[in-house]
Order: C-alpha cells, then structure tokens, then sequence
C-alpha cells in the first residue's frame, strides 16, 4: 500500500506595514489581516519614528506581528526596505507591502499566491482596490484600470490576472527571486513613484505585472499623507519632484532622451498649469527644479545602475 505524500506547505510570505503616525488604521488593518485565509505568512511592521505610540499599541495587541522601529522617518522607500531585508533572510519566499489604511479580505492572499504560483512571467502583484468603506472601486481602481472595469466586475468569470503597466504600493506583491534580481525600492524618491518605478525596472528584466481580479483590499488612499495641511503640501511637492525624475531615469534609454522625455513633461505640466490659472503652482514647479538637479548626480547613478542591470539580463537572454 501507497503512502499519500504530505501536502505540500504554502510558500512563506512576509507581510510588511510602513507606519508613520499611523495609529488610527492600524488596529482594523491588522484585525482583517489575521483573519486572511492563508496558511503561512508573517507579518513585520516598520515603524518610521512615529510619536502617537503606534509601536506600543501594535506590541501590546498583536503580538503576532514583529514590530521593527526606526530612529528616523526613513520614507517609504527605505523604509520598506528595512522589511524587505529581515523578511529575505528569513526566508520569504514573497513580500507583500501592504499600506496600513487597508483593511484585506479573507482570500485577498490566496489569490495573489495562486496567480504568483502559476504564472512564472509574472514578477509583480496586485490586488483590486475598493473603497474604504463599501463595496465601489476606489481612484485607483478606476483610473489606472479604468480598461478594465466591466472585467473586474465579474471577477469570476475575469481572467486570472491582468497585464498593467503598474500596480500600486499599497498592496504589492513581490517574489523573492525577483527581488534579488532587480533589487529593492529606491530610496531616491523616498515616497511616491517608487513602485511605477520598480514595476518599470521589473519589466526591463522581463516580467510582467500583473492584477488580480479576485484579490481584493479596502483601500483608504492617503491615509497618512493627508493628515494635516503640512503633510498634503509634502505629498505635492514630492509627487512633482519625483515624476520629473522618473521620467530622468528610464534604464532603456540613453541619457540624452531621458533629458528630451524630462524637459518635454515638465513643460507640458507647467503650461497646463497656466492654461488652468494656476501661476503660483507653475512657479513653484519651476522654483524646484535647482533642488532637482543638485541631485543629478544620484539621479545619474540611479540610471546607470538600473542601466546596467538591464543591459546584463538582455545579453543573459541573448
């Protein structure tokens, strides 16, 4: 008599939750969170130097989740990238960022997974996001996947995932080969356009990224961000600062055509600006641009890394 083989166990993901002031999401982010009908992940918080006692409270109530804290507001780049290196060393096999004004459904996980497992073209992943509160598509949704609205309507009868150009930061799953191939987020943009910028970078190595039709978050949008008038107007300046440099940073172009692409959008944005009577915001577009170029020289190491990387797998794949 056959002895069945064990079932297989579930690839290891690690779950990790940027914070910063964050402590009114947190407790119903992490409630729907253990209640994911998913076998075998971990979940790390990284908390960026908050002071509403985030830390505390997540110690205190879910002692489950591996709170790590940092000296400093190191963005949500690199801070992400402090959970990005513990979760690869202990043994991932793929991260999840997850924003903490989210709240998941219990099979938002085994749908990535699913996806992830059967689709090897596939290096990215993410989910459909709705509104916080109810059941409607949010802004995310229905801008950067507005193609695909009557699919993601019927999720059961959608494909069982969808090619996009970029996923979302707030719920993106990443497999671990692909990170060690392509590397982490780039602190560069510290945060906003980090992660159409890795999804960039993931398709200049060749693979896809991929929606999940079935997967599916609640999803605030700007938790964080917009918490006061001093943190919109960062978020502004940052979104401007850091699309410029996208666009400067295009590892499948030469230098001289990022510049073309670079100073052709910034005078697109400026005019439309003017065109809608925003002079002040034209100026101060315009005004930041000597702190853009006093970067050019990690903007230009930027692009050469990424440029490099891209030009050694083009050759690996002849």
């Amino acid at each position: 008599m056959n002895n069945p083989e064990p079932a297989q166990k579930s690839p290891l993901i690690y779950i990790i939750i940027i914070n910063y002031n964050g402590f009114k999401w947190l407790d119903k982010c992490l409630r729907s969170l253990f209640e994911t009908k998913y076998d075998n992940f971990e979940v790390i918080l990284v908390d960026n130097d908050s002071h509403d006692e985030s830390a505390a409270f997540v110690r205190e109530n879910f002692p489950r989740v591996r709170v790590i804290v940092n000296a400093d507001n190191l963005g949500f780049c690199e801070g992400n990238n402090v959970g990005i290196r513990e979760a690869i060393e202990n043994g991932a096999e793929y991260v999840v960022l997850l924003n903490n004004d989210t709240i998941v459904t219990e099979n938002w996980l085994t749908e990535i997974v699913a996806v992830g497992e059967s689709e090897p073209q596939v290096g990215v992943l993410g989910c459909v996001q709705l509104n916080y509160e109810g059941t409607g598509f949010n802004t995310f949704t229905t801008e950067e996947a507005s193609e695909h609205l009557a699919e993601l309507e019927n999720p059961e009868t959608a494909r069982s995932w969808i090619p996009m150009r970029w996923v979302e930061g707030s719920c993106f799953a990443i497999k671990r080969h692909v990170i060690e191939e392509v590397g982490m987020l780039d602190p560069i943009y510290f945060m906003y356009y980090e992660e159409i910028d890795y999804c960039r970078r993931v398709a200049a190595h060749g693979y896809a990224i991929g929606l999940v039709p079935r997967s599916h978050i609640h999803h605030y949008r700007g938790g964080t961000s917009r918490i006061d008038s001093k943190a919109k107007r960062t978020r502004e300046l940052m979104l401007h600062r850091n699309r410029l440099i996208y666009h400067m940073t295009d590892p499948c172009r030469v230098v001289i055509m990022n510049l073309g692409v670079y100073f052709l959008a910034l005078g697109r944005e400026c005019f439309g600006r003017l065109l809608r009577g925003r002079f002040t915001g034209a100026w101060e577009l315009i005004s930041m641009q000597p702190s853009i170029w006093r970067s050019s020289e990690e903007i230009f190491h930027k692009w050469k890394n990424d440029r490099s990387r891209f030009k050694t797998r083009r050759r690996a794949s002849g």
